[in-house]
């Protein structure tokens, strides 16, 4: 019955149309509605609920339906899925558990908007239907199973709260967007801090409540959210799930093409903290894709070196499953969890590190100063350096090395056991990372370009620890001042900013520029030139505070 009622008013608003076109900008308008539903009619296996759904939103929000349209949801079913070979097959939930309903249509609004109704808190009423808006991760894994477990346990989906739950960082994150100027407050804590860094981070998404609009006449209940609109890639959704899917594949085309446009990473991943894309771009990899992007085939799921494309993007090398095409087999399996290709990480905190075992940063804990290094730098005369003894910060690595061993120390989760992956592990990923390069490059050129960056890594940490030492000596001295309890005092003088910029900034553009080839980026844009003039400029307002503190 309720099939039947929905197919008179999807044929009801099909009819109506003629009449609504002029209140919604004339013939023009209504002559694109009209072909956009006759596509519509034209599809096979759209449920009878999602044609509902279509016949209003055609009128309401054409883009998302002419957006859908050109989707491979639009027109290919969970079961079609599932017969193409495995190597092409983007499904990865097994058939018998995608429920019975799901199987035999396409993907459409209906099969998202009102999944796991009862798991949304953002459920509301919606003419008949209860339906969200915000689709999560835990819908999306009614059909992609592995990638969003993947997903799940990447650094990607954790990153809010490793960001915000941090008091380390978010200590960073508060010095960086308020100000107090002449006793007044510059910048806003939530609203800034939801307009920079949370764009990329993710916000968490609550519910207030409920309201209702109007909208081009039409009066609809919609959920009242708090941290909405956001895409990061660690947003916390209103069901508890981590991530937003639609950060690398935004609605309502979730094109695999987008995914892989560098220009996508390139919306988070830039300058001057992350210039990965910006080196990229300035690389030849970049040079060669900004010339023939538009003859790759940027669609096909195996994707094969040499035929498909000719120079890689960010997902190449990190994400994508790649094919040899000429015996058809996988050389590296799709990932979701883009961790597992990194042997080191090359975003230094403060200095560049292995990548840590889980995605839940805030579980690492280090001690801030070996007490070693502490008791040689109090002969120094840094006594302050005893102070960190003892002190346990949320970080990977340790602020300085242990001078018994000459080795930073590195984290270690609340068992016990080692928080960063193990030389194993590191050698491991290093070799897959090898193979896909050694796709289009000689294994001796590969191993020369790994071993000049093993030694950047190597001289870009030192120059931080330089930095480091530099910074001890201001608290040393009075020139700038800390309090370990309240961890923004870190970071919102200006010598302690220097300090900032000399690992946040250069050091990680240093290692990025020499990773991807951008020599510029290693050298004058945020690179070694900028690194030892920050180193100066530290010492040089050292040596004038000292000369003014002596007087």
């Amino acid at each position: 019955m309720r099939s039947a009622l929905m197919a008179l008013f999807f044929a009801a608003a099909l009819l109506a149309m003629p009449m609504m076109g002029p209140m919604h900008g004339g013939m023009n308008e209504n002559a694109n509605t009209i072909d956009l539903m006759a596509a519509i009619n034209n599809l096979p296996n759209v449920s009878q609920q999602t044609k509902a759904c279509l016949a209003c939103h055609v009128q309401y929000t054409p883009g998302i339906v002419a957006d859908w349209l050109k989707s491979k949801m639009a027109h290919v079913t969970p079961a079609e899925a599932w017969k193409k070979p495995a190597i092409k097959r983007e499904v990865s939930t097994p058939l018998d558990e995608i429920p019975p309903q799901y199987r035999n249509v396409v993907v459409g609004c209906y099969e998202c908007h009102t999944m796991n109704a009862d798991k949304h808190p953002d459920t509301v009423d919606h003419f008949g239907f209860k339906i969200h808006p915000i689709v999560t991760p835990n819908d999306c894994k009614t059909c992609h199973k592995v990638e969003v477990e993947q997903y799940s346990q990447s650094s990607k989906a954790w990153a809010y709260k490793n960001l915000m739950k941090n008091p380390v960082y978010k200590g960073l994150v508060d010095a960086s967007t308020t100000f107090m100027c002449m006793g007044k407050k510059i910048g806003g804590e939530q609203t800034s801090q939801a307009a920079s860094c949370l764009e990329c981070h993710g916000t968490v998404v609550k519910v207030k409540g409920f309201k209702q609009i109007t909208y081009k006449g039409l009066v609809v209940t919609v959920p009242d959210y708090e941290g909405w609109p956001n895409h990061g890639v660690g947003r916390v959704n209103p069901d508890g799930s981590r991530g937003a899917c639609t950060a690398c594949h935004p609605r309502h085309s979730f094109d695999i093409a987008v995914a892989r446009s560098p220009y996508t990473c390139g919306q988070c991943h830039l300058d001057p903290d992350v210039p990965a894309f910006n080196v990229w771009k300035e690389s030849k990899h970049g040079n060669l894709w900004m010339v023939h992007h538009k003859r790759y085939n940027m669609k096909a799921p195996d994707w094969k070196p040499g035929a498909d494309f000719q120079a890689p993007t960010c997902a190449t090398c990190h994400m994508s499953q790649l094919v040899d095409p000429i015996t058809k087999q996988v050389i590296v399996p799709r990932t979701h969890n883009v961790d597992t290709r990194l042997w080191v990480r090359l975003f230094g905190l403060i200095y560049a590190h292995p990548m840590p075992k889980v995605g839940d940063h805030t579980l690492l804990s280090v001690e801030a100063v070996p007490a070693s290094t502490a008791e040689a730098l109090a002969k120094q005369g840094l006594t302050i350096a005893k102070a960190l003894v003892g002190v346990k910060l949320p970080m990977p690595i340790s602020l300085a090395p242990d001078v018994k061993t000459g080795k930073f120390v590195y984290a270690k989760l609340p068992n016990g056991e080692p928080g960063l992956i193990s030389p194993e592990e590191q050698a491991k990923r290093k070799e897959t990372m090898k193979l896909i390069c050694t796709q289009c490059h000689s294994k001796d050129y590969v191993e020369n370009k790994f071993k000049l960056l093993d030694e950047q890594i190597k001289e870009s940490n030192l120059a931080t620890l330089k930095a480091t030492v530099l910074l001890l000596k201001a608290w040393q001295s009075g020139l700038a001042h800390v309090d370990l309890k309240d961890p923004k005092t870190l970071f919102d003088e200006y010598i302690e900013r220097l300090w900032i910029e000399s690992w946040l900034f250069y050091g990680n553009s240093i290692r990025y520029g020499t990773a991807m080839n951008g020599q510029d980026w290693t050298t004058f844009k945020r690179g070694w030139y900028q690194l030892t003039k920050d180193l100066e400029q530290m010492q040089m307002l050292l040596e004038l505070y000292n000369k003014a503190a002596a007087k």
